[in-house]
């Protein structure tokens, strides 16, 4: 399976994509955060760059909890 990276000069992902990483970041928020393993998980299950978790993210206004670097 190929790895979909993320254009540097891209903002957000292909629209075709878009929807899979918001079907998958909603079902796996609980009270308006996403873990950051579970972000991850889906970045790993969608071969998606994680980067563009984290823009779903935003754009749903949830927040990153769980952070295992410590950052959110």
């Amino acid at each position: 399976m190929r790895k979909i990276k993320s254009d540097p000069e891209a903002t957000h992902p292909p629209d075709d994509i878009k929807k899979s990483i918001e079907v998958m970041v909603l079902e796996h928020a609980h009270d308006n955060r996403l873990s950051c393993a579970s972000a991850h998980e889906i970045a790993a299950t969608l071969n998606v760059d994680l980067s563009w978790i984290g823009i779903i993210a935003d754009t749903l206004k949830l927040k990153v909890s769980n952070c295992q670097l410590g950052c959110f």
